[in-house]
């Protein structure tokens, strides 16, 4: 059983990590803070939407929505100009402008740092209010349904890559959970966990590449130095996702003699 005490024992760690990573980038603009802070944002909603019902998820999430999303911003941008330089794409104005865009969101991001600290602290405490005891059936049961879901997925004849994505972000939330329940629920689920974490990360760069290739195209630097490096990257973490997903439901869950 996943009880209650150690779903707020839990919960309260990610709450504080979360108040500690904003306040680091608050403090040194340090880009790795604020992905961390996302992190934990991230992991708070997968366990709000697998062990709390849907009127204490929307109480709490909804004023940590708008402090993520402009986090998401400012990351893109960050996670843009870094795709760039490693792809050695050397055209100045782009550059800029979204040097432009990671500063000015910052700024703004600064700009409301006394409401957004606040937020965040108190989301932690309304959050946490509500967790009850979770069996392990109920839990097996969860991680069945969705993992059968995820195997019909990525057993679709060439199955919709531009749902890849969202695909993702349901893994991470069954990794989320997962790394706290108990090893007796551990054991009895069996999970691949390496594995989901390796697919799921090779489609996060997967994503990343299609993001800067649409840029990219929509600036019109579609034909311009560093962009066939790119396409040969995207094309190469497309077959490395073919092949892992390949026979999904076996390496999920592999059996054991």
């Amino acid at each position: 059983m996943l009880k209650k005490k150690r779903q707020k024992k839990k919960f309260k760690t990610i709450g504080k990590s979360m108040v500690t990573h904003l306040s680091d980038f608050f403090g040194t603009k340090n880009a790795e803070s604020l992905h961390h802070f996302r992190i934990q944002v991230k992991k708070i909603k997968a366990l709000l939407f697998f062990l709390q019902d849907e009127k204490s998820k929307t109480e709490g999430l909804s004023s940590l929505r708008s402090i993520f999303k402009h986090a998401g911003q400012i990351r893109a941008a960050q996670i843009n100009l870094g795709l760039l330089k490693a792809y050695h794409v050397n055209d100045v104005s782009y550059k800029v402008e979204l040097e432009h865009i990671e500063r000015d969101e910052i700024e703004r991001f600064f700009a409301k740092r006394n409401a957004y600290t606040r937020i965040v602290k108190l989301a932690g405490k309304v959050l946490s209010k509500k967790f009850q005891n979770v069996g392990d059936k109920h839990l097996v049961r969860l991680y069945r349904k969705q993992l059968k879901k995820l195997s019909r997925f990525f057993n679709q004849p060439g199955e919709p890559i531009e749902k890849w994505h969202e695909t993702r972000k349901k893994i991470k939330n069954l990794l989320y959970l997962y790394r706290i329940l108990p090893k007796s629920l551990v054991h009895k689920l069996h999970l691949n966990d390496a594995y989901l974490d390796q697919l799921q990360e090779a489609i996060g760069k997967w994503h990343d590449i299609v993001l800067i290739l649409e840029l990219l195209k929509s600036e019109g630097y579609a034909k311009k130095g560093g962009m066939a490096t790119i396409h040969l990257k995207k094309r190469s973490l497309y077959h490395s996702i073919q092949m892992l997903s390949h026979d999904f439901e076996h390496k999920v869950e592999p059996i054991t003699t």
